[in-house]
């Protein structure tokens, strides 16, 4: 999860330092898509070759909500609403 000035996100990252691996981890979740639309009722962004805030490789799963800002207080029940069902959604 991240939550910043300007969006919010939530996110599976799958690192792995050999790209093999981590494509292959990338690939067995996406014989699972049909359960992420079920579970969330909404389309994911998967992209196999994005790159963390550190530089690194990763395989990543996302979505975001853009024009919320962590440091606005009236934005914080939009993130929470944003947040809570997705993570409760991840934890099915």
């Amino acid at each position: 999860m991240d939550a910043a000035q300007q969006q919010t996100t939530i996110s599976i990252d799958i690192t792995h330092h050999e790209p093999e691996i981590r494509s292959l981890f990338f690939e067995h979740f996406k014989a699972f898509n049909l359960l992420f639309i079920n579970a969330f009722n909404e389309e994911w962004d998967w992209n196999q070759n994005a790159v963390n805030e550190n530089g690194i490789p990763v395989a990543q799963i996302s979505i975001t909500k853009s024009g919320i800002n962590i440091f606005n207080q009236q934005h914080w029940p939009d993130i929470i609403s944003f947040l809570k069902p997705r993570i409760m959604a991840l934890d099915q």
